[in-house]
């Protein structure tokens, strides 16, 4: 524990960090651009220069829409640690500051809920009346307009009298943390608990297809709950100091074996603190590597010293990502991923179909398209916007049905886009009572919207 004269020597500190910045750091820096100008087919550093700098930097969080970016920045002597963030304005990452809400303790492993409304951390910050600081445990802060609350101590309900690290929230609602606590596997472990209305439930250990007798920690979960990411430290195919590795749950809804993540990823060093963007685009981690031309000069002067310790590379901590998709260990993952949302896209365009019998095209067109949506036809004028189309539905005869059924569907590979086609049936009757059929084929735009609900974009039917 720290005394009172630590605490006030760890803030100084920090008031030191957050204040000695590098003013202009983004203006020189070609990656500092977002999204990259050129997609990192290997593993590239994070925003060299502005947010790997030569000190220790690890974990990476995105808010939802991309436009605030998490991290930690641990101090030389590992006990002294902040969370920073940078926002990217004008296509830009910024220079990085202090969290308003860090700064003061010590700070660690940022992770932001899938909606975006809170941020969960662990922390050594005293608990309550104590003046003192705490083990590590987990807390939480509350989105407040553009800024953040107050922080939340996650209570015993999760916080146990020893470690808690690294937290990771899914969209269903479930936390995911490291712990080294009775009832557990090995040194540490990965556990689960469902956040309820009223707290937290109790603490379940995952299975053995992911946890071990040795060491397991720093989880990332899919906001689906369906892909979990972490580190092992000591397994048989383990490269050297600790490996990512990843599951996925089965058709019965278990962890299957956990596998070694492997190249290009996983090195001798500590690779850890694993996230993947919540568009499915990009791998984040972190792991120390040496950029050995810095060390091995003809000869190291004073101003060499200097350069060593302000760049990345130098073997201290820093923060990598590259495309999934160049990740070869996952692909099979992703070809999975990408043959449920194909299935899932086909299912809603059933649903889409199913409405229309029942209840009419109008309504149908109502609920399940797009409010920027455009109807294509090759008889009328495009209609363009969700009221619009429902305003020219409407004015169809009671009389007439549109019936369809979809014969195929396609997702792009970042899951937020689709396609569907298929052949459509319509029914009217003509001024002298008789029926009168059309047939043809359409095809169909979707998006997901905020809500991540298909919703059509665009309509075309011949």
């Amino acid at each position: 524990m720290y005394s009172s004269k630590g605490l006030l020597v760890y803030t100084l500190l920090i008031l030191c960090v957050s204040s000695c910045t590098r003013e202009g750091a983004d203006a020189d820096n070609p990656t500092a651009a977002w999204p990259p100008d050129h997609e990192p087919t290997t593993p590239q550093l994070f925003l060299p220069e502005l947010v790997c700098t030569g000190e220790r930097e690890r974990d990476a969080t995105f808010t939802p829409d991309g436009s605030e970016f998490y991290y930690t920045i641990m101090l030389p002597d590992r006990d002294h640690s902040v969370i920073a963030y940078t926002e990217l304005r004008s296509g830009r990452w910024v220079e990085p500051r202090v969290a308003p809400f860090s700064g003061r303790f010590p700070d660690i492993e940022p992770f932001i809920s899938p909606d975006g409304r809170v941020l969960y951390f662990a922390s050594r910050r005293p608990v309550g009346d104590e003046t003192t600081l705490n083990d590590w445990d987990l807390w939480r802060v509350r989105r407040q307009g553009s800024g953040w609350g107050i922080p939340e101590h996650l209570g015993p309900e999760i916080n146990s009298e020893g470690d808690e690290f690294f937290p990771a929230v899914t969209s269903s609602g479930r936390l995911y943390f490291t712990t080294a606590r009775d009832g557990g596997l090995g040194k540490e472990d990965i556990w689960m608990s469902e956040i309820t209305g009223q707290g937290f439930a109790k603490p379940i250990l995952l299975s053995d297809a992911v946890n071990s007798p040795g060491w397991e920690f720093n989880s990332w979960v899919s906001g689906e709950d369906d892909l979990i990411i972490f580190t092992a430290f000591g397994r048989e195919d383990d490269l050297g100091g600790g490996d990512l590795y990843f599951s996925r749950r089965d058709s019965l809804g278990s962890w299957t074996p956990a596998q070694n993540l492997g190249s290009p990823i996983n090195t001798t060093a500590l690779d850890y603190c694993p996230m993947i963007t919540a568009d499915g685009r990009y791998f984040f981690y972190t792991t120390a590597q040496k950029d050995y031309d810095l060390f091995f000069s003809p000869s190291l002067d004073m101003a060499g010293i200097e350069a060593i310790k302000n760049a990345p590379r130098n073997g201290l901590d820093d923060i990598y990502f590259i495309r999934v998709t160049e990740i070869p260990a996952l692909q099979e993952v992703l070809n999975m991923s990408i043959s449920d949302e194909r299935a899932d896209l086909m299912e809603q365009d059933r649903r889409f179909a199913a409405l229309s019998a029942a209840s009419g095209p109008a309504e149908a067109f109502r609920q399940f398209v797009h409010k920027d949506a455009t109807l294509l036809t090759s008889q009328y004028d495009n209609v363009i916007g969700r009221e619009a189309i429902f305003a020219s539905m409407s004015q169809l005869p009671e009389t007439t049905t549109l019936e369809w059924e979809p014969q195929d569907a396609g997702v792009a590979e970042s899951g937020d886009m689709g396609w569907s086609w298929g052949r459509y049936t319509s029914l009217s009757l003509a001024e002298d009572g008789s029926e009168q059929e059309s047939v043809g084929k359409y095809l169909n735009v979707w998006i997901r919207d905020k809500d991540g609900d298909w919703k059509v974009l665009m309509d075309l039917g011949n």
